[in-house]
């Protein structure tokens, strides 16, 4: 499972400040064996049209007074009460992938590095990052700051983890918040909400059922993919945002938080042919002084032109104040509370030539969620289960088979909506386009920089190896012409340029020291976030490698060779290394008497044609596509 990372820091954070953000943020740590991938999850970068992670303003940079305190640039008030500069930091992010020409948004997990967490108001003042899931979103303060020794009980010294590896401990707690996690009190756990929590010089673990779950929830994440060997298949789930960039900045007294939209996101499973409009609100939806019911409109011009779909008249007559006109598809979501709460109701309707058609009631469902983020707290720090609200949204879900004007890939459409207040004289509070043209939309596959390990052919295989072993391996889509760095976990292991197309081939040993199971295999545009990840496997050979004629290559050979194999030296050899020798069938290792020192990394001329290859992509460990539906 590879799942795509949009990093960005504040402005004022040692991550902005850094000689090289992008190493800094794209930790390698985090790719190591220790963490993420114990579940088959990997971590890839989310740039498509740009190299590097942007960084971005400090919604409330501090005054001289404030900094007499002690705040300072790239600092977030975590614990405020309504997390406005949490929020405002969230669509900073956000506004940053945006891009006019090639957007990189709404694609994989937004990851923010703060400066530091302040905090009051009773929150936790030792939070050091907060997670999301409905979002996507995981938020973690810089550990090159104090703030791992602020907790009110001393820190065993020296810290049982470097500081690379509290900060991608931090990564992957929040990332399995992304992925549907909760906290879990172990004292190993990488969900433990207290840093630090595990034994000096251990390093914190997923349980088996985390394991198992993570890579099945990481499938609804857009952008996500797994591929089995030879193939490259997009995710299931394609998406798209847009925002309103005026969202928070009107007066709380004259637009509360819950009729201000922050923005709306359009999702397309093509496992379960659905499509998912979502209106994000600024704040929440206040539950014991809501007034009249509240309407959520999505208008969807499908063809983009005005002159066919409903004229903005028969949108009035349907309820909704508004000159949009050309919409074909039409959502309208009414929030109520029923005396136990907020409830969600609503009806969809297609409009083709004059007609207007109800869309089937098995055919869209409504829903609200409730944003949240759950935080990781310094060590010495108390254990809390607090979470830090953030906002509503608003979720319709329609039926991609019932609909006579079904949504296809790369076909872009035009979206608008609107926040009304209902009752007798209703009221449109807010619209994310006020020009009422609409904001234009698509949902396409993205393409992202490939690795993969390949054999003797260049053709791609399930990569296992024995320690110190040959590996072959290809990545496209690098930058071209422009060097690059292979990392196996954490570990630089070779070196290389890429060719004029962005295509790269190299072999390197694997280090004589590996340990058994999972590693990411990495290949890094150097000094750039563009980056191709792919796993392979390091195979305990413990007891021998079990390559008797020493050819590089455990098989058959290896038993029935006439003088070298293990039939004819069973005596001198014994059961263990015929044991060895199952373990390790079919795998490469160690040619006999190669050296087994980190080798000089080499770049090899191209192998394959990489372009026969663009469709494929290996992993060392397969996991069912399933969806993860969420739900209130």
């Amino acid at each position: 499972m590879q799942v795509p990372i949009r990093w960005a820091a504040v402005e004022g954070s040692p991550l902005a400040d850094a000689g090289n953000t992008t190493d800094l943020l794209m930790t390698r740590t985090l790719l190591s064996n220790a963490f993420l991938n114990q579940g088959g999850v990997s971590l890839i970068s989310g740039l498509r049209s740009r190299t590097t992670f942007p960084v971005i303003d400090d919604p409330n940079a501090p005054n001289s007074t404030e900094a007499a305190n002690g705040a300072e640039l790239g600092d977030v008030q975590a614990s405020d009460p309504n997390t406005r500069e949490l929020r405002r930091v969230r669509r900073n992010a956000r506004q940053a992938y945006d891009l006019p020409l090639v957007p990189d948004r709404r694609r994989g997990i937004l990851g923010i590095a703060a400066g530091r967490f302040n905090g009051d108001n009773g929150m936790p003042a030792n939070a050091i990052g907060w997670g999301s899931h409905f979002r996507n979103l995981f938020i973690v303060e810089d550990p090159r700051r104090s703030s791992l020794v602020r907790a009110p009980v001393p820190v065993t010294d020296p810290l049982p983890l470097s500081v690379l590896d509290f900060d991608a401990v931090m990564v992957a707690h929040e990332s399995g918040h992304v992925f549907g996690l909760d906290h879990r009190m172990a004292s190993d756990a990488v969900m433990n909400p207290t840093i630090g929590s595990w034994p000096v010089g251990a390093f914190p673990i997923f349980g088996p059922g985390e394991r198992a779950s993570m890579p099945v929830a990481a499938s609804w994440i857009e952008g996500a993919r797994v591929d089995p060997p030879g193939v490259f298949e997009p995710g299931p789930v394609l998406g798209d945002e847009v925002l309103d960039l005026h969202a928070g900045d009107e007066n709380p007294n004259s637009i509360p938080e819950h009729l201000d939209l922050d923005g709306a996101a359009t999702s397309f499973n093509q496992q379960t042919n659905r499509v998912t409009f979502e209106l994000e609100l600024w704040g929440r939806i206040p539950e014991a002084n809501l007034a009249a019911p509240l309407n959520y409109w999505t208008l969807i011009d499908r063809d983009c032109n005005k002159q066919t779909g409903a004229p903005s008249s028969l949108v009035n007559q349907l309820g909704l104040a508004t000159t949009f006109g050309g919409a074909e598809l039409i959502v309208r979501t009414t929030v109520t509370n029923d005396g136990q709460g907020l409830a969600t109701t609503g009806q969809a309707w297609e409009v083709t030539g004059n007609q207007v058609i109800n869309v089937p009631v098995a055919g869209v469902s409504h829903s609200l969620l409730r944003d949240s983020l759950r935080p990781i707290l310094a060590a010495g720090t108390t254990p809390t289960s607090v979470e830090l609200p953030l906002n509503d949204i608003i979720v319709a879900e329609l039926d991609n088979g019932v609909l006579s004007n079904a949504f296809t890939l790369g076909s872009p459409f035009k979206i608008q909506f609107a926040i009304q207040e209902a009752g007798a004289n209703p009221i449109v509070w807010d619209r994310l386009d006020e020009q009422e043209q609409g904001l234009p939309s698509v949902f396409e596959a993205p393409e992202y920089p490939n690795a993969y390990v390949v054999d003797g052919q260049g053709k791609p295989i399930v990569g296992q190896f024995a320690p110190g072993a040959l590996v072959s391996a290809a990545a496209d889509g690098l930058l071209p012409n422009h060097p690059f760095e292979v990392y196996v976990g954490s570990d630089l292991a070779a070196q290389g340029t890429a060719g004029a197309s962005g295509q790269a081939t190299i072999q390197f040993s694997l280090a004589a020291n590996a340990s058994p199971g999972l590693h990411a295999l990495t290949f890094v545009s150097a000094g750039t976030a563009r980056a191709a990840g792919n796993f392979l496997e390091v195979i305990d050979v413990s007891g021998g490698n079990g390559d008797f004629d020493g050819n590089g290559l455990v098989d058959a050979d290896d038993l029935n060779h006439p003088v070298l194999g293990w039939k004819a030296r069973h005596a001198e050899l014994g059961g263990s290394a015929f044991l060895a020798w199952q373990r390790a069938y079919g795998i490469a290792v160690p040619v006999r008497n190669q050296s087994m020192a980190t080798p000089e990394p080499a770049s090899l001329p191209l192998l394959m044609a990489i372009a026969a290859c663009a469709a494929t992509r290996p992993v060392a460990r397969l996991f069912p596509r399933r969806v993860l539906k969420r739900s209130v």
